[in-house]
């Protein structure tokens, strides 16, 4: 075997590592949250963020109007 060859294998047996991991935690998250809490999860962190809540400060750029 030469070292491309030897490369390329490590190469397909990393990626197949990643992809089982992906599986992997793919069905773990689906089996511990409901379907409707992990669509709506950006929602019900909205009221947490003091800065989005905030009114946007007025800007001090004259935009030549």
């Amino acid at each position: 075997m030469t070292t491309a060859s030897i490369l390329n294998l490590l190469a397909w047996v990393v990626s197949a590592v990643i992809a089982a991991w992906l599986i992997h935690d793919v069905v773990r998250v689906s089996r511990n949250h409901d379907e409707k809490d992990l669509i709506n999860a950006a929602e019900m962190f909205d009221d947490l963020d003091p800065q989005a809540a905030a009114p946007a400060a007025p800007s001090t750029k004259e935009d030549g109007r």
